[in-house]
């Protein structure tokens, strides 16, 4: 029979994962959001103001996903980040197609930041060298879905054993 502080783990691991596996799609969520909530002008550039705001606010919820290692980069102690930025600016470059609109309209510049999140979810884990990996090869990270699928698989498991022995 499953007990009360059993009951209380699962969730508190639960939602600690979940915060994690969320967390570590930053600068997509950020990119993403720039792209529904920011203005374009005539010729599909959108408004730099409202895009940093929403860049400043990915970046926030990096340095909350990982604090420990964010401080460490502040201080200059994790190069492998300067590695994923690098890579993310590359990636930019090459699929940009000057009209910020279209490259909303399109997933090539999403993809990019998708990538930067891979990127930086293993540079975090070594911030001394490089992130494995390459710009072709750095894949995205766990999507918030596959947590809540998880926990939803988990939790009807328990159910399942709870009334088999009830």
């Amino acid at each position: 029979m499953i007990r009360k502080t059993h009951f209380l783990v699962i969730i508190v691991f639960f939602l600690v994962f979940t915060t994690a596996v969320y967390s570590a799609s930053c600068a997509q969520k950020s990119y993403t959001t720039s792209c529904l909530k920011c203005t374009f002008d005539k010729d599909g550039k959108m408004d730099q103001a409202c895009y940093q705001k929403y860049q400043d606010s990915g970046v926030a919820c990096l340095f909350s996903a990982y604090p420990i290692e964010s401080i460490q980069y502040k201080m200059g102690n994790c190069p492998a980040i300067d590695v994923c930025v690098d890579r993310l600016n590359t990636c930019k470059a090459l699929y940009t197609q000057g009209n910020d609109k279209f490259d909303c309209d399109s997933d090539s510049i999403n993809h990019c930041f998708v990538r930067g999140d891979a990127c930086v979810a293993r540079a975090v884990k070594d911030c001394s060298g490089t992130p494995p990996g390459d710009l072709a090869n750095d894949l995205p990270p766990a999507s918030f879905c596959d947590g809540f699928f998880f926990f939803i698989a988990l939790f009807a498991g328990l159910l399942f054993v709870k009334n088999r022995r009830v």
